[in-house]
């Protein structure tokens, strides 16, 4: 097995800016490494998250931030799971608030997608989805809230 080599400074400052700024390689690159004119950030930001997202520290930093905001990746499966089901029972419930209707609905798989984006989730749904065992219900139920969003 292969010992993992510890990240740079530089390394851990892109990891740390990639992080805070929604997850976003090409700006977390040029605020690491200082942006100079007639570079392909796109480019050298993509190259350096394959290199760091399997790093220790890379994960731990990710845990720490899913453990400040309170969530985590089964929360944003159960979310989308509720709305889904919600929607089943019609264009409009009735709660204790009010009617929670197909916009409320809307918006709040959008605030869901928003959430799994940050912490991309989105790209590995289907791996970890199967990963745990849950292939058939949530791999389905994430491609129809795709659907749904888009």
């Amino acid at each position: 097995m292969k010992e993992e080599k510890e990240l740079s400074a530089k390394h851990k400052a892109f990891v740390d800016i990639y992080l805070q700024n929604g997850r976003n390689a090409t700006q977390a690159y040029k605020a690491a490494y200082g942006g100079k004119e007639g570079k392909d950030y796109a480019t050298l930001g993509s190259r350096l998250l394959k290199n760091v997202e399997k790093s220790q520290y890379f994960v731990e930093k990710s845990r720490e931030l899913q453990e400040k905001v309170g969530v985590s990746f089964n929360w944003a499966v159960e979310m989308n799971k509720r709305i889904l089901e919600d929607a089943m029972l019609g264009d409009q419930i009735p709660t204790e608030s009010g009617w929670y209707t197909k916009k409320d609905r809307m918006a709040a798989l959008k605030g869901v997608k928003q959430i799994t984006d940050l912490f991309g989730w989105e790209a590995a749904t289907k791996h970890k989805l199967d990963v745990e065992g849950n292939a058939a219900n949530g791999a389905m139920q994430i491609e129809v809230v795709r659907k749904i969003i888009k």
